[in-house]
């Protein structure tokens, strides 16, 4: 029977135990506290989680008795799960620590990446983790070149306007966290610029024009002067058509049709249409001593006239006037005039807002009689006005000098 010469009690060390402190987009930082009674060496494995090689060299640690470790693992992918894994050496193997949890999966950040794009410019925006990633600043990449703008956080995104892009065009952008001296990719997206807006101009008339255009479904559209900025037309959908009033007559005009960029704050010109409003030339065609016909060039199709008249002064508005003539004829022949009386004659056009004048003025010389013709070009070039009625057509202010006889009854002299 065998003798028992000395006894003592021993405890094998625990296992250590292994927990995450905190993550970024490419790095995770781990800890764990070495349980064993003297220095021990361990070993930090990790893999992409289903994946059965690890991702990368091990990291290996000597730690000191009862010390706690950190360490982080820098070089990840974003929006990734990895499983890491600790062991110890023990006779010159490795053991697994994973009865002490030893072993756990954890996820780095990502972001949701989107665009929202226009004829000539993006919004590109990804998920604002605030705090989460302080110290963390991020680079936008524009079919691989960096730019130089800052993404700006609103609404729990961080956004940046792409500008000055062209309209159906492809182009890849991409999100970079910067993690001191690491760049970490956060994802890659394409995306298509709209097509730019058109814009047609319909019916010319002398105080009003129609504009037709069309855009992107869903999209913000004004129409502007091109020339001022001024606008003319607001609040408009994709497609559509409408009619400026009121403007100028024989006026040239360029009227742009603007996109309201995705970022909402500016916009953008997407095209330019021009067209000169309508005019017309008044003239005298014959005249007597009690009647006279005036003919006039046509404005536009389907114009409906006014010829007015009066022996007293009248504007272009024809205010002032005593008789008057509407007809879609080019001329007009007024009877039951006075002789040897002056007479004023005003060409007007019906439009929706009223009747549409030109204050422009000749008188005919006594005997003359000569024919006269005038173009509609407007006393002012001042752009839209918010008046009810504005003026188009041509005023000649005729003195008819007429016989107080005719030559047939003329006496002979002695």
């Amino acid at each position: 029977m065998a003798t028992v010469i000395a006894s003592k009690d021993a405890t094998t060390d625990a296992f250590a135990v292994l927990s995450m402190v905190s993550n970024t987009f490419g790095s995770i930082s781990v800890k764990w506290t070495n349980p064993a009674k003297s220095t021990a060496t361990y070993q930090l494995t990790y893999r992409k989680t289903g994946e059965t090689s690890n991702s990368g060299t091990p990291v290996v640690i000597a730690a000191d008795a009862g010390v706690v470790t950190n360490t982080t693992v820098a070089g990840l992918e974003a929006a990734t799960n990895y499983t890491f894994a600790l062991e110890r050496l023990e006779n010159g193997s490795y053991v697994p620590q994973t009865q002490g949890t030893g072993a756990f999966s954890r996820t780095t950040y990502s972001v949701d990446l989107a665009a929202s794009v226009g004829p000539d410019s993006a919004l590109v925006q990804f998920t604002d983790l605030g705090a989460a990633v302080s110290g963390i600043t991020f680079q936008v990449l524009l079919n691989g070149q960096a730019l130089t703008g800052t993404p700006v956080s609103t609404a729990g995104k961080l956004q940046l306007l792409l500008s000055t892009l062209s309209p159906l065009t492809t182009y890849q952008w991409q999100v970079m966290a910067i993690e001191g001296s690491a760049q970490v990719s956060l994802g890659m997206q394409s995306f298509t610029t709209s097509s730019a807006g058109t814009l047609r101009v319909g019916s010319v008339h002398a105080s009003e024009t129609y504009l037709s255009w069309a855009g992107t479904a869903g999209g913000s559209y004004r129409l502007v002067n091109a020339a001022t900025g001024a606008v003319m037309a607001d609040s408009l959908g994709g497609t559509g058509g409408t009619t400026l009033r009121p403007l100028l007559p024989a006026t040239p005009y360029s009227v742009g049709i603007e996109s309201l960029r995705p970022d909402g704050s500016t916009w953008a010109r997407d095209a330019v249409a021009s067209f000169t409003t309508a005019s017309s030339v008044l003239s005298i065609e014959s005249s007597g001593s009690s009647q006279m016909t005036m003919a006039w060039t046509p404005a536009y199709d389907g114009a409906k006239y006014v010829l007015t008249y009066s022996t007293a002064a009248i504007d272009g508005a024809a205010a002032g006037a005593t008789h008057s003539v509407s007809t879609t004829a080019l001329s007009s022949t007024v009877t039951g005039l006075s002789a040897n009386t002056a007479y004023t004659f005003a060409l007007l056009v019906e439009e929706t807002g009223g009747l549409v004048g030109l204050s422009l003025h000749c008188r005919i010389l006594p005997l003359s009689l000569r024919k006269f013709s005038g173009s509609l070009v407007p006393t002012t070039a001042a752009g839209l006005k918010t008046s009810e009625y504005v003026a188009i057509g041509v005023v000649v202010s005729l003195i008819v000098i007429a016989l107080g006889m005719t030559l047939a009854k003329r006496k002979p002299k002695p």
